[in-house]
């Protein structure tokens, strides 16, 4: 029986474990695979009190995300539209393509919700005037977001 240790892993380990998991591995495993390879630190306290305060700010940011998100939802339920003003061409072509900052942006201005940029979906190029639908998307749960061009 080989004697143990607790690690914390600083990038994941193939098919075993995660990046900021804390694992019990042999200690010769440790010691000659894992800290030569920079991929884990011994769990002494220190370790396991920073590990703790990046899954809680980790779980506050989760929280935050979820907020944001349902509070969109809410607010597209309620009939809310993202209008954005575009300089364009008299025949309704933009001068300068429509990007999911500046949706970003407008959703903030509009309703005071911040989402980041990577939750916004473009599904089609938006260079004219009009209405559009965006889709935004987090946890594999999406909003269809009525957008107009002014």
């Amino acid at each position: 029986m080989s004697v143990k240790m607790d690690v914390v892993l600083l990038q994941s380990v193939k098919w075993l474990w995660n990046k900021d998991d804390i694992v019990a591995v042999a200690v010769p495993y440790a010691k000659n695979v894992l800290f030569p390879q920079g991929k884990a630190k011994a769990a002494d306290k220190q370790a396991m009190d920073a590990m703790k305060q990046k899954q809680q700010k980790k779980q506050k940011h989760a929280e935050e995300s979820q907020e944001a998100f349902t509070s969109l939802q809410q607010w597209v339920k309620d009939g809310g539209i993202v209008k954005i003003h575009k300089n364009a061409t008299p025949q309704g072509h933009l001068y300068e393509k429509l990007s999911v900052k500046d949706i970003q942006h407008a959703i903030y201005e509009i309703c005071e919700i911040s989402i980041p940029t990577d939750w916004i979906v473009l599904d089609e190029k938006v260079n004219m005037i009009g209405d559009h639908q965006v889709v935004v998307t987090y946890n594999k749960k999406t909003i269809k977001l009525s957008l107009t061009i002014q």
